[in-house]
């Protein structure tokens, strides 16, 4: 009797070998979906943050302002008086402007950013 049961079970198996991907079991008649031929482009805004973050010009500013944001305190504590405390008031709120704006242009135009460690760190620092 144990015979019959692994009978029907392979009997079974060679079935769903050959059911399509609807679930039909019809032999040698798989249906494929074929691929658009038509990608949809992703949006503009999209399009527009990816070129900027990837931008070598926007890269090395964002560097430039990332050596100043760790430096730049110091400096203004040794080189400078009391009178030049506002412009470097004002450097640290533009500084913080462009940083927020390059998290949020990442955002949209990196597949891999939002949430990642990249984001993190950003958001963190």
């Amino acid at each position: 009797s144990s015979g019959g049961i692994s009978v029907a079970s392979s009997a079974s198996e060679a079935n769903n070998r050959f059911s399509t991907v609807d679930g039909n079991s019809s032999r040698g008649s798989k249906r494929v979906s074929k691929p658009s031929k038509v990608e949809a482009r992703p949006p503009c805004y999209v399009r527009c943050s990816g070129f900027l973050v990837e931008n070598s010009i926007f890269i090395s500013l964002t560097t430039i302002l990332t050596v100043y944001a760790l430096t730049g305190d110091d400096f203004r504590i040794i080189f400078t008086e009391k009178p030049a405390d506002l412009w470097f008031n004002v450097m640290v709120l533009v500084c913080i402007a462009i940083f927020s704006f390059e998290i949020v242009i990442s955002v949209m135009g990196k597949s891999d950013y939002w949430l990642g460690f990249f984001f993190i760190l950003d958001l963190v620092s």
